[in-house]
């Protein structure tokens, strides 16, 4: 096999192991979430679309410390629980069961609760969810498959730890290690792009299908979550099972910090022994945001940098693509385009539009300054600040566009006056989760921050090859207590525009109803 095809070849295998992990997982958990009555479901959803934003090298910390090589369970053990192939696949279906788990069940609510009735007076339960139910947790699982095996492709965090040698981790290493140049790197990573922009097309097609047969079912009568069981022991082992499934997702891995955070080792009569102390938990937790007060101080300022930037250029995009079809359609390809592109390809980007020695101020730039990580930063979180900014138009109501229309308002005056106006709520918790994105990346920005710099992910990435120490399990576990802040800010902000959303309707209608608008571009709606 050629050495371009050896790590294509990789990353198919690692995204066909981690889909056999996480889509059972995420298929039993999303299929008990999209069930009515289950104890806890909206709330566990939340914490799952919490769980989408912590960052996957700290997911490879927390179960480093436990099953890794240098885990506390290892003693115990002949050989590592997580090594090779193997640990790189659990850690990469770990990190993308609630991905799964949250597309099924949404999938799963959707099946109108008027054909669930009528298909049970011909048949059982078990025939509703396999004979009538699987285009909606059949397309779900096939959309989440793509998704994970795009995630395999573009990450490199996960197989540098494990040694995998996945396309994009061939492109870090090979460019870091000056072992292939710029144009070799573009070339060797054309057949992955080639190959994320076909995943991704079958992840649209896929997602158009459920979108159809959802509005299919919609339109024929009410599409409540579905009882799939409504026997007596039904609830309680549905409930039962998505609390397993979470405590494996969250509990076992923030154990495993909280423990290797908290071991002290003391030499008693020549002996060495191990001891644990909450104490020290929460000792080393709090100084570690001291010890690491400069990378933490770096790291924001670059991801607030970044979400800022993309949020005020994917701002006015979303709204120019609201409609008609081929504007959205555009802003699509753009999500698609520059969501499948491995991070250390856009690290490489980066280097070739900067490192012009040819121009003295762009080498001032890059050598001395936080331009290039900032740059990186922005491109890799701009899909997914577009996709949400996007979302954000789509709520505000058609009645505004109209009378917005009808009185003239320019494309400045929608972004400032109806999206940002109405919806400064949302575009508020847009940035707060774009800069907790932002914090968390790795592979984007690892190539490309200037000497005697270091941010959080990069630091805390080499120490944990070293195996994850009480340091550095203390570090993820700060990190996640940050983040957890962050996460909580976005969903107030959200949960307060909800709340106060007719009142904000009614000023806005008070102000498009004033008619002070600049009368000018009004083809842009």
């Amino acid at each position: 096999m050629s050495a371009n095809w050896l790590p294509l070849g990789n990353t198919i295998i690692l995204a066909v192991y981690t889909c056999l992990i996480a889509c059972p997982l995420g298929g039993i958990l999303g299929g008990a979430l999209g069930r009515r009555k289950i104890a806890g479901a909206r709330g566990a959803q939340l914490f799952l679309a919490g769980l989408f934003f912590v960052p996957l090298y700290v997911t490879t910390a927390a179960w480093e410390a436990g099953f890794g090589v240098q885990g506390w369970l290892t003693p115990n053990l002949s050989t590592p629980l997580l090594a090779g192939w193997r640990g790189a696949a659990w850690v990469h279906a770990m990190h993308a069961v609630p991905v799964v788990a949250l597309i099924v069940a949404n999938a799963i609510r959707m099946f109108p609760r008027c054909w669930d009735e009528q298909i049970r007076l011909d048949s059982s339960s078990p025939l509703v969810w396999t004979r009538h139910a699987w285009p909606y947790w059949g397309a779900a699982l096939m959309v989440a498959a793509i998704w994970i095996v795009m995630q395999c492709s573009i990450e490199i965090t996960v197989t540098d730890v494990f040694q995998i040698r996945t396309f994009a981790e061939e492109v870090y290493i090979g460019f870091a290690r000056d072992r292939i140049g710029q144009e070799q790197a573009f070339s060797q990573t054309a057949l992955t792009i080639l190959t994320g922009a076909v995943f991704f097309a079958l992840l649209l097609g896929c997602g158009t299908y459920v979108v159809g047969v959802t509005t299919r079912a919609m339109a024929d009568g009410d599409h409540q979550p579905p009882d799939f069981c409504e026997r007596t022991w039904g609830r309680p082992v549905a409930t039962g099972a998505t609390m397993a499934i979470i405590a494996i997702l969250v509990m076992i891995p923030v154990a495993c910090l909280i423990y290797k955070a908290g071991i002290d080792v003391r030499v008693v009569n020549g002996e060495r022994l191990r001891q644990w102390s909450g104490s020290k938990v929460v000792r080393q937790t709090m100084l570690g945001y001291w010890q690491f007060r400069r990378e933490y101080m770096w790291s924001f300022a670059i991801a607030q940098l970044a979400s800022l930037t993309a949020i005020l250029v994917s701002m006015p995009l979303a709204v120019w693509g609201r409609r008609p079809r081929w504007r959205w359609m555009v802003v699509a390809g753009i999500v698609a385009g520059l969501w499948v592109v491995p991070g250390p390809v856009i690290g490489i980007v980066v280097i070739t539009l900067m490192n012009q020695r040819s121009s003295p101020m762009l080498v001032y730039l890059y050598d001395q300054t936080i331009a290039a990580p900032w740059l990186a930063l922005t491109i890799r979180i701009f899909p997914m600040t577009l996709l949400l900014m996007w979302f954000v138009v789509q709520t505000v109501p058609r009645q505004q566009w109209e009378a917005a229309q009808v009185d003239g308002a320019g494309w400045w005056t929608c972004v400032t006056r109806i999206v940002f106006g109405q919806r400064v709520a949302s575009v508020m918790a847009v940035w707060l989760l774009a800069l907790a994105v932002a914090l968390g990346d790795l592979s984007a920005s690892i190539l490309v921050v200037p000497p005697g710099l270091n941010t959080l992910a990069i630091r805390t990435f080499g120490l944990i090859h070293y195996g994850v120490e009480d340091q550095q399990a203390a570090v993820c576990l700060g990190y996640l207590l940050l983040l957890s802040l962050i996460l909580a800010l976005a969903g107030g902000l959200v949960h307060g525009e909800m709340i106060g959303g007719k009142r904000t309707r009614e000023n806005v209608d008070r102000s498009l109803a004033r008619g002070r608008y600049n009368r000018k571009e009004t083809d842009f709606l």
